[in-house]
């Protein structure tokens, strides 16, 4: 640490081992803030794994989206349907209703002669 201390105000230390990278810079002290050492690490194959994630994530929100619209699409369109059901079913109620009355008449009209 104390060599790090001792680098020039904005110089730096860089090591890389494998896929592992690490960078130390020294920041000088001002009015307002202490000296500081400033440390980044990074990894090639978890910036990739990072990358990958955010592609995925990104399809995944545009997918999603879709499904929603789409599905507020369907909703509409069965609420519209909806509302014609009551007079569709009492209209096939009294279909059936009046096609019994006249299936009785004529059943009755059958055993009388």
């Amino acid at each position: 640490m104390d060599s790090l201390r001792l680098l020039p105000s904005g110089a730096g230390y860089t090591a890389r081992k494998g896929q592992a990278n690490v960078k130390v810079t020294r920041r000088a002290p001002t009015e307002k803030e202490p000296e500081q050492l400033v440390i980044e690490a990074g990894c090639d194959s978890l910036e990739l794994a990072c990358a990958g994630y955010s592609k995925t994530i990104s399809t995944l929100k545009r997918q999603l989206k879709e499904a929603r619209k789409s599905n507020s699409e369907l909703r509409e369109e069965t609420k519209e349907s909806s509302g014609n059901t009551f007079l569709m079913r009492l209209k096939y109620f009294c279909a059936g209703l009046l096609s019994g009355i006249i299936g009785i008449v004529f059943t009755f009209i059958k055993l009388r002669k």
